[in-house]
Parts: structure tokens; sequence; C-alpha cells
């Protein structure tokens, strides 16, 4: 039997999903923009229509994909702040001041995610598999507009 593993980035586009309530969640009337957590932590990132095209890849790759593991993501890896700055905009924050605050004790979950999450796509790239989408910030605007139309 053939097998490969498809470890993708964080996935975006579509609706959203879980994820993206961190960066579209913000009162566009606020001049303040609270960022919880590490600002610089970075996250490697896949677009949906780019991570079923790198399944399509693997699949046709046959024998050269064959119990290998793929990482699966674009190589632009924006920091958390870059993140938040760009969906808060989307939904229409027009700038001012950005506060951090740490994370707090009572935070388990999200304490998991306060580190780099960054992976190599390299071997996925070596059979062809490119991402066509240009990344997660500078798509900020459609994503929060999918979310957004989603949530009605």
């Amino acid at each position: 039997i053939r097998t490969a593993v498809i470890r993708p980035g964080f996935v975006y586009g579509g609706h959203g999903g879980v994820i993206s309530s961190l960066f579209f969640e913000v009162d566009p009337k606020q001049k303040e923009l609270v960022i919880e957590g590490l600002p610089s932590k970075r996250w490697s990132w896949v677009h949906v229509d780019d991570l079923g095209a790198a399944y399509v890849v693997v699949a046709k790759a046959g024998a050269a994909a064959n119990h290998q593991l793929f990482n699966i993501a674009a190589q632009d890896n924006p920091t958390f702040e870059e993140l938040k700055v760009a969906g808060a905009k989307a939904a229409g924050w027009q700038g001012g001041e950005v506060k951090y605050v740490p994370l707090g004790k009572d935070q388990e979950r999200r304490q998991n995610w306060e580190t780099n999450v960054i992976i190599n796509p390299q071997k996925a790239f070596n059979l062809g598999w490119r991402p066509h989408h240009m990344g997660v910030v500078s798509e900020m605007d459609l994503y929060y507009a999918a979310w957004k139309a989603a949530r009605k």
C-alpha cells in the first residue's frame, strides 16, 4: 500500500474556520487594537485551494511520494502582529495604538500556540507543487469578506 502524509500549515480561505475569530472579531470604532500573546510569533499558512492542489500533486507522484511526509505551506510566514493588524484593518479598524497583552494562565489552550510554527515545503516543491495564492496577509480583505458572509 502506498502512503504519504500531508502536513499543512494553518489553513485559510473559504469561510474562515476557527482561527479567523482571532483576527476579525474587533470593534472597528476602537482606537486601540489589543494583541494578546506574543506579537512576534510566526506561523506557516496555506490557502485551502493550494492545499487541495498539493493533495493532487502528491497522489499523482506515485512511488516518489511513497512513505514520505510533505509539509504544505506558502513561504511568507507572517508574524501574529502582521496578521492581527491586517485582520483588524479588513474589519474596518482605522488604525491607532496597538496594545500588547500577555496571555493569562487561564488561557492554557492558546498558550499552546505561543511559539513559531514554521514548516518547510521543499519536498512538495520538489514534486512540482507551488502555492498560487499570494499569502494570508495580502488576501486578508477577501478572507474577511468570506468570513463575514458565512456568519450571516
